[in-house]
């Protein structure tokens, strides 16, 4: 896949019932880099990734990827995006590898792309030993690995992942965050939400910061190429966010 793929959003809300998750949210995640998605519990990060990925409708606003209007093309997220919640939504009664070859099947992968693929992840990830298991059985973090290889099992042009990395081990981290640079090296679109300011300075080169279901600031990351950093009013504001 070639094609790169910028989002742009505009006054997005979203409410259930009486309740605003998300208050005229207006923003630009640009192709070829990382975005951080940074907030306080309840600031509605995990709402507006679910909005993002097509996975949630009922908003008003607009969203536009690559200039082609999500009300205009509902499913064009659900073909080009790999989305991995905060807790592994998987079939406990199947296998790893039984869970793959669904997904490959639904995504109409061929059978040598599926193998490399899946071989490549895996073998990277460390679940071989696991893929004939009950899903149901394996730890937290195994899970994770799965749920995360299996969003990227069709090769997406957009990544979106909402605290994926909670549960992984060390190593694990490294080789997802190898595999996030790799995209973005390639020109594609990652979405990290996450409440580490440390992680998101690491790998990111924008970042949005939530709160109460508003966008409370946006920047640039540019300290670690010596540059101007421009987010330290920012990352001041996200740290009494956390903290107070």
């Amino acid at each position: 896949m070639t094609q790169n793929f910028s989002i742009k959003v505009r006054d997005l809300s979203k409410r259930f019932g009486k309740t605003c998750a998300l208050n005229s949210i207006s923003a630009n995640i640009d192709s070829g880099q990382i975005t951080a998605l940074l907030g306080p519990n309840g600031s509605g990060k995990t709402t507006f990734l679910r909005i993002i990925s097509g996975m949630l409708d009922g908003y008003t606003g607009s969203i536009s990827i690559s200039g082609y209007s999500s009300s205009d093309y509902p499913s064009l997220m659900k073909r080009i995006a790999g989305y991995v919640p905060d807790v592994p939504a998987l079939y406990d009664s199947l296998t790893p590898m039984e869970m793959f070859r669904f997904i490959g099947s639904i995504r109409g992968i061929e059978e040598r792309e599926f193998r490399e693929r899946v071989g490549n992840l895996c073998s990277s990830l460390g679940i071989g030993p696991y893929l004939e298991k009950f899903i149901g059985e394996l730890s937290f973090g195994t899970r994770q690995k799965i749920s995360i290889i299996s969003a990227l099992i069709h090769d997406p042009g957009i990544l979106i992942m909402d605290e994926s990395l909670n549960g992984l081990d060390p190593k694990s981290i490294d080789v997802v965050k190898e595999i996030l640079h790799g995209m973005v090296k390639d020109g594609r679109t990652v979405i990290l939400a996450t409440h580490s300011l440390e992680l998101a300075e690491e790998l990111c080169g924008n970042m949005l910061v939530l709160r109460e279901g508003r966008l409370a600031g946006q920047a640039r990351i540019y300290e670690r190429h010596g540059n101007y950093d421009e987010t330290a009013m920012l990352r001041e504001k996200y740290i009494g966010m956390t903290t107070g």
